[in-house]
């Protein structure tokens, strides 16, 4: 079971003239996430509901808004901005003509259009040519449930150039099939997709939201940092939610961001998840209890 989640009051002290210093232990581990991924008006989805959580566990984060929407799309109308690769390109320009683009992580979530997609290959690469301890957190928002809802192009993109860009990738069920290729139906199908993806490039796969021998009433997600690989199992929480992956992969980036294994960061993101899509459904509630989480080895034998 993971502890509760606690925020740490050392990361940040207000000095006599009001503005804010970090503490020693802060000077020597910086944590600063650029997140790039959409934002809506009413709703939590994309940065919206990524920031707080970043901020909570004490990582400083700035976000760059793929689109602007006034609610999620699945309502009859979602009107707002869609922004362009010249928009991102542009905001980038003065994040570092003015030499304020430094940061140790940059997560990508949801993006509006193929344009800002291939820009964002380039800033990624730009970015860790210039830092190349920055860690590059890929959430490949194309779809759910058998059913993609952006260009079919982004397929190509994300698996021929963001995957060998990225240290972490966090695909759900359907996303990892179509850059993988291969249908997810047992255990030893997301051990081949893990694989698969690894050997694409990216450091850390961790693959979310499978249903594995139609079974609906669990949800089970795969890990693997090339040298394990982990398997977690939690009851599925009945409801129908959005922003549960762009709220999963920012906390899951900052305890990875707080020097956590993969297993613990796994757990504890986990743990948040289904507390909050608990605390959802049952409205406003007082209780603070985690949610015990199965997070188990896979033996090489489920290769088989």
């Amino acid at each position: 079971m993971s502890p509760p989640i606690r925020t740490d009051d050392r990361h940040a002290v207000a000095t006599t003239n009001g503005t804010k210093e970090n503490s020693d232990d802060d000077r020597g581990h910086r944590r600063h996430v650029l997140s790039i991924q959409s934002h809506v008006v009413s709703g939590y989805v994309g940065n919206k509901c990524a920031t707080f959580p970043l901020q909570l566990l004490g990582v400083e984060v700035d976000t760059i808004n793929s689109v602007q929407l006034s609610n999620h799309t699945g309502f009859p109308l979602h009107p707002g901005q869609i922004l362009t690769g010249s928009h991102l390109r542009e905001l980038v320009d003065g994040l570092q003509s003015n030499g304020i683009f430094q940061y140790t992580h940059l997560l990508t979530g949801y993006v509006g259009n193929v344009g800002f997609l291939e820009e964002l290959v380039k800033t990624v690469r730009e970015a860790k040519q210039r830092s190349p301890s920055l860690k590059y957190v890929c959430d490949p928002v194309m779809g759910d449930n058998g059913q993609m809802y952006v260009p079919k192009e982004f397929v190509r993109i994300y698996r021929d150039q963001m995957l060998p860009l990225a240290d972490v990738v966090t695909p759900n069920q359907f996303e990892a099939e179509l850059l993988s290729g291969i249908s997810i139906h047992e255990e030893k199908d997301a051990v081949r997709v893990l694989d698969v993806l690894h050997k694409k490039g990216a450091s850390v796969v961790v693959i979310t939201g499978s249903h594995l021998d139609g079974n609906q009433d669990r949800i089970v997600g795969f890990a693997t940092d090339g040298a394990d690989k982990w398997k977690f199992d939690v009851e599925k929480v009945c409801g129908s939610f959005t922003g549960t992956g762009d709220l999963f992969t920012s906390v899951l980036t900052a305890w990875m961001a707080n020097q956590c294994s993969l297993k613990e960061s796994c757990e504890k993101a986990v743990s948040t998840l289904q507390h909050v899509l608990k605390c959802t459904v049952q409205g406003t509630s007082t209780d603070r209890t985690t949610t015990s989480v199965g997070v188990e080895p896979i033996s090489p034998g489920a290769i088989n």
